[in-house]
């Protein structure tokens, strides 16, 4: 099979964590199954879904979507070779959407309109369509979307994820010096950040692009929210810089005020770090949107506004500031299930029990950490898992990515997360990566994923008992 990176959005996914030992309250000790793949039909390894955010919507706008997942990732395919600068293939990573269905399946693209197409793709930004202007300001191309974290207010829906800027290779901010078929990754140096969409019935979206006029001749810039470009410098010294990366979204209310409390990652030029941004709502703006964003200053211990969405250049330049969220930044949710705390962050853990003489035990655990101001968290304590091979520590290195924790008004909470252990066409889980990956270099480890789901009930809450869905959904 051709591993192509261009397909693969790997810095967008947490990195490893060192060894937690830390008892938790949570247990996974029912599902495994596979979910969602965005694959050819029976052919699970053709393809690649991670990053999954699931929406839980008590009153969706779209009839029996109650329950959806947002994923990125698409099907395996050279879309360079051959295509023309401006065709709608020449793209990477796009956003996807399913629903649950009734039997508790997920819709597949076979035989859904809903799941057949992205809901942010290549044709999501205007500029990109328009061949003189791309041709005149090629550092405007976006190659990549993903990250998405959706939230609900009143009856609009609004969406954050990351996308890479100056990206006409779709490289994916890989600063490899082997190029890929797109062309170079070193030069241009393709970076991250934020965007931001709004729906009105969560499934289709507009991108939000900015003000209009643009006010900067890089319309990816001007629409961007929350944003950092490299310094001059970071090409030559072949730093590590790739943006904002990753981000999770959550609402939080604050006095009379109402805001999107975004947590990003931060890949700066010499090491990864992680911010709190808030952004106000409006309910008379368009894009849901007042004013600048604010960063937390850990140094300052105060909210710093960013002019235009435009992070202050002194969170990259000092190593040692940020950090809010732990090592690295994974997927932010509300919790009813702990009395003292609102919000709750998952990431990937290692285990550090090897599955074998080649691997070493990483990310292939969950680990959680909780908040009740999102600028405050716990030590991070371990998920144990009773089912074997999943998420128990004794899967494959990288057998746990992208997980997210959600709770239901049934009285049960489920974690999503990629793996590639077990697919839907009945192949068993092995604690081995179902996909011919030659390897564990860069990106291979991503070829096969799907999302799969497991969790328990939460002993000290009946069924109907927890807060309303809207509320943990961020409506």
């Amino acid at each position: 099979m051709n591993k192509l990176p261009v397909m693969l959005l790997c810095l967008i996914c947490p990195l490893l964590l060192p060894s937690i030992t830390l008892a938790g309250n949570l247990v996974i000790e029912r599902g495994g199954r596979r979910l969602v793949e965005h694959g050819l039909e029976g052919q699970s390894c053709s393809g690649t879904a991670y990053s999954p955010m699931v929406f839980e919507d008590s009153s969706p706008i779209i009839p029996e979507h109650g329950t959806v997942m947002y994923s990125m990732g698409g099907r395996f395919v050279d879309p360079c070779t051959g295509v023309d600068f401006m065709s709608p293939d020449r793209f990477g990573d796009r956003i996807w959407y399913q629903h649950q269905l009734e039997d508790g399946s997920w819709s597949r693209a076979v035989d859904d309109p809903f799941s057949a197409q992205p809901v942010i793709d290549r044709s999501s930004f205007s500029w990109m369509q328009d061949a003189g202007y791309m041709k005149a300001h090629p550092e405007s191309y976006v190659g990549h979307a993903g990250s998405a974290s959706v939230v609900k207010i009143g009856n609009r829906y609004f969406m954050a994820f990351a996308a890479s800027v100056d990206d006409r290779n779709l490289c994916a901010g890989e600063h490899s010096g082997t190029p890929n078929p797109c062309g170079s990754c070193l030069t241009p140096w393709s970076y991250f950040a934020g965007f931001w969409a709004v729906s009105d019935d969560g499934f289709h979206w507009r991108v939000d692009e900015g003000p209009m006029p643009p006010r900067r001749s890089n319309r990816a810039l001007n629409a961007a929210k929350i944003w950092i470009a490299p310094h001059s410098w970071d090409p030559v010294l072949f730093t590590n810089f790739k943006g904002v990366t990753r981000t999770s979204m959550v609402v939080r209310q604050e006095g009379d005020k109402t805001y999107f409390y975004v947590g990003a990652n931060l890949w700066g030029s010499f090491r990864l770090k992680t911010l709190m941004l808030r952004m106000q709502y409006s309910p008379d703006s368009p894009n849901g949107l007042t004013g600048y964003p604010e960063v937390y200053d850990t140094w300052a211990r105060a909210w710093v506004s960013c002019f235009d969405g435009e992070i202050p250049p002194w969170l990259n330049d000092h190593s040692d500031r940020g950090g809010i969220l732990g090592a690295q930044l994974g997927t932010i949710s509300h919790t009813d299930t702990f009395a003292d705390y609102q919000y709750i962050q998952t990431v990937s853990g290692d285990s550090l029990r090897p599955a074998s003489a080649t691997e070493h035990g990483l990310a292939n655990l969950i680990t959680y950490r909780l908040s009740n101001d999102l600028l405050h968290w716990t030590s991070a304590a371990v998920v144990p898992s009773t089912i074997r091979f999943f998420a128990n520590g004794d899967g494959y290195d990288l057998s746990v990515i992208d997980p997210i924790y959600v709770e239901s008004a049934d009285g049960s909470y489920q974690f999503f997360f990629a793996s590639a252990d077990g697919d839907a066409s009945g192949r068993g889980r092995d604690g081995v990566h179902d996909c011919d990956i030659g390897g564990k270099e860069g990106t291979a480890p991503f070829i096969g994923l799907g999302i799969y789901s497991g969790g328990a009930r939460i002993p000290s809450r009946s069924p109907g008992t927890a807060s309303a869905i809207s509320q943990r959904a961020g409506q």
